[in-house]
């Protein structure tokens, strides 16, 4: 009987063993992400503009104090000019790349080493086509972690998205948001 006994207890740990559940894995960070509140915070943007139908690339990320903004874009292309770095990163097997605006409160969440940095020019103007994107706004809480505050569409933005206090680490860009225009038809010799 006392076989018995044993032999039960061990068919019944080797059956839990086999039916054993496996655990969620942590998400892998990539390594030029420091902290892991900003990259929980970019998952949901990206979340967020994909389930709007809107094919994320490009990534404009600024940080401030308290404060975080990130705007989305469906353009392939850099679109903006000078004075920032762009961090190419692969996030759920997707390519992104981040243009972040360099503050002092950069070096807090991402690694220097592999940014690539695009210095600025004098006189230019981008020409952009029209694109779709979002923009978001969240603030830190008193844990650290980034709430959402606000997010717009590009159709809607207004000067008041960005907060008073947070003006300063923005960047004065100078964008031309229409084609040129076409030259006059050609009349056909007759």
């Amino acid at each position: 009987m006392k076989y018995f006994y044993s032999f039960i207890i061990l068919i019944l740990f080797l059956g839990c063993s086999k039916n054993k559940t496996s655990w969620p894995t942590k998400v892998e960070i990539p390594k030029e992400i420091k902290d892991e509140k900003f990259y929980n915070t970019l998952q949901q943007v990206i979340d967020i503009t994909e389930k709007n139908n809107i094919e994320v690339y490009n990534i404009n990320v600024t940080f401030t104090e308290n404060q975080i903004y990130f705007f989305t874009s469906e353009v392939i292309e850099d679109c903006m000019y000078g004075d920032y770095y762009q961090l190419p990163i692969k996030l759920n097997h997707k390519d992104y790349a981040l243009i972040l605006t360099n503050n002092n409160f950069l070096n807090n969440h991402i690694d220097f080493k592999d940014l690539m940095y695009v210095p600025e020019l004098e006189h230019i103007t981008m020409i952009c086509d029209y694109f779709d994107g979002l923009a978001f706004a969240y603030r830190k809480n008193e844990i650290g972690e980034y709430q959402l505050i606000k997010v717009l569409h590009y159709d809607f933005l207004n000067h008041d998205f960005i907060l008073g206090e947070d003006q300063e680490y923005f960047p004065i860009r100078k964008f031309v948001m229409e084609e040129p225009e076409p030259q006059p038809p050609v009349e056909e010799i007759k």
